[in-house]
């Protein structure tokens, strides 16, 4: 069964530091990824470029056709402005779902 998502070999780097250095994964359907790491490290930046929400400066993004992808993003309303959750879990999740169209007569 092919991913929902593939990530080859994605290089981001900002200035002179790399954050993601040749990254590749595959995200299934129903995966739930969390990530975890130091600050600075690019943990946001990975999630960005498995959204598709950034470009790699270099690899190949790849997403199935009719993908919806869903994430919650590291600060904003849900944590009232903060970067975690008050009991410390982790506030970045990325959640893949595909939707398959089979045809007009079923609506969707």
């Amino acid at each position: 069964m092919a991913n929902l998502i593939n990530v080859e070999r994605a290089t981001v780097g900002y200035g002179t530091r790399t954050l993601l250095d040749a990254v590749s994964l595959g995200v299934d359907d129903g995966d739930a990824i969390g990530v975890v790491g130091r600050n600075g490290d690019g943990k946001t930046t990975l999630l960005q470029v498995v959204t598709g929400t950034r470009q790699p400066d270099s690899g190949r993004v790849t997403h199935t056709s009719g993908l919806s992808v869903g994430y919650l993003r590291q600060a904003g309303p849900h944590l009232g402005g903060r970067t975690r959750h008050p009991r410390g879990r982790l506030a970045s999740v990325v959640r893949c779902r595909a939707r398959l169209r089979c045809g007009p007569a079923l609506g969707g």
